[in-house]
């Protein structure tokens, strides 16, 4: 059995969020494509796809014993990676309407921007706390 400390416990239950959040992108696609005249998006299929790939990240830091991120790092890296998906899933909408938005762009952008966002807290963390353990 696997003992992991609170942070850890923390970490696992937020990847274990997305990849509930990835399963209902999942279902929430299949359904809306259902009732879609056969009109497919791939923006729609593959909303799932951002959620699964940062619990996977999540994953790799708790098992592979690397430094975890602080709540706030994880809290920002989740609304960026949430934001891209529901930018996803309304270009699929728009896609499957048969039309273009140009303001799609900005659920990418700001995806983005939160995703640098927390990797530079993320790496200031780091830095933080090695400071703390030499001094």
């Amino acid at each position: 059995m696997i003992l992991f400390t609170s942070d850890e416990k923390r970490i696992m239950k937020t990847a274990l969020n997305k990849i509930l959040f990835a399963l209902f992108l999942v279902l929430f696609g299949a359904i809306y494509e259902i009732f879609s005249h056969e009109v497919y998006s791939y923006m729609m299929i593959y909303a799932f796809v951002p959620c699964i790939i940062l619990a996977a990240v999540y994953m790799i830091l708790v098992l592979k014993k690397f430094s975890l991120p602080s709540k706030l790092a994880c809290d920002i890296m989740d609304s960026g990676v949430v934001t891209i998906s529901i930018g996803l899933v309304f270009g699929g909408i728009i896609e499957i309407y048969g039309t273009t938005n140009k303001l799609l762009y900005v659920y990418f952008a700001c995806g983005a921007l939160f995703i640098l966002a927390a990797i530079i807290t993320y790496v200031i963390g780091i830095f933080a706390n090695r400071k703390i353990a030499h001094a």
